[in-house]
């Protein structure tokens, strides 16, 4: 069963269970996913764009807490955390940062990079490898660190 099939399922046993903030939080998801679906002339969406979506989803609801917790809505705040919660459930287990270094360390050496010059690329191919195993900013992060380094 595919990702996708996964979340409409999970949907089907919260609505059946009654946790309201799930099913807003999967219904919310798979709103995202079929806008992406028909933006891509309606053809079926590889796993991996699935998980970009579901990063985005997660990021929007940090930005949300951050904002709640700011005005003082706590509250507020502690639901949308339970429902970023129940997103990143669906992310495959991250990267440590060990594991991350090795994968940048590769990807220097296969592309031949001297230097901060060739940082984009990179970039580019080390996100291709991790594929939402690891955040952006880390990702950056390490490859900046490992090609100041050369």
């Amino acid at each position: 069963m595919g990702m996708k099939e996964t979340i409409q399922s999970d949907l089907k046993e919260a609505l059946k269970s009654s946790q309201q903030d799930k099913v807003e939080a999967l219904r919310l998801l798979i709103s995202s996913i079929k806008n992406a679906e028909i933006q891509n002339n309606k053809e079926p969406l590889t796993e991996s764009k699935i998980l970009d979506i579901t990063n985005k989803q997660i990021k929007q609801y940090q930005e949300t807490i951050q904002q709640l917790a700011e005005a003082g809505r706590k509250e507020s705040a502690e639901i949308e955390l339970a429902k970023m919660a129940y997103l990143k459930a669906y992310l495959p287990p991250q990267l440590s940062d060990e594991e991350l270094n090795v994968i940048v360390s590769e990807v220097i050496l296969s592309l031949k990079a001297s230097g901060l010059s060739d940082q984009g690329p990179v970039i580019r191919e080390v996100q291709k490898r991790v594929s939402g195993r690891a955040d952006n900013v880390k990702v950056a992060q390490s490859v900046r660190e490992q090609l100041q380094r050369l």
